[in-house]
């Protein structure tokens, strides 16, 4: 795969050889099934490894708002692609937390990415986190076409899949995992 993507890149940079309309159109689809199937692999490997090392979680001291903040440049790219702006509701500067911060990571990831892919053009897509006595409440808030509720009981399942899922990439393990991490 690796191989292959390289390949394709280096194709489209046209390192090789100029490339006419056709064949940047055939190689650009190309790369870009190459990339949903890698996004593909990589959420079962995750799906697997989440499964398999439950018990192995390392927790650590974590400033939720710098954890926040890097999920948000990881997302920052795919946000700017559809027009969508990501705002910041953080109500409290310094608030550190003992957890698991690369799984936190993968589930915040998981939120804001659903939220961006779900998103209509030009929206805004809006994360926030406060404390409350022993708790901390975390938001991810857009302005998609939301969940139907008959959909909710099975929704955290492996490969469960929204109605409004036609058109968007994804395999259904985001919230699976996520559900996986946080339980």
């Amino acid at each position: 795969i690796t191989s292959a993507r390289m390949a394709l890149y280096l194709l489209l940079e046209q390192q090789i050889g100029a490339l006419n309309e056709e064949q940047k159109t055939l190689v650009t689809t190309a790369r870009d099934d190459l990339e949903r199937q890698l996004a593909t692999i990589n959420h079962l490997l995750q799906f697997t490894k989440f499964q398999i090392h439950q018990e192995k979680q390392e927790h650590q001291l974590t400033c939720v708002r710098e954890l926040l903040e890097d999920c948000i440049k990881g997302n920052t790219s795919l946000a700017n692609n559809g027009g969508i702006r990501i705002v910041t509701d953080f109500f409290e500067n310094d608030v550190r937390i003992m957890s698991d911060s690369e799984g936190i990571k993968v589930v915040v990831n998981n939120l804001i990415g659903n939220a961006v892919k779900y998103s209509p053009q030009g929206s805004i897509v809006q994360i926030g986190f406060r404390q409350e006595d022993n708790l901390l409440k975390l938001w991810v808030r857009d302005d998609g076409p939301g969940i139907a509720e008959y959909r909710t009981p099975t929704l955290l399942e492996p490969y469960a899949r929204g109605d409004h899922d036609d058109n968007i990439s994804g395999t259904g393990l985001g919230l699976s995992i996520a559900k996986n991490i946080v339980e």
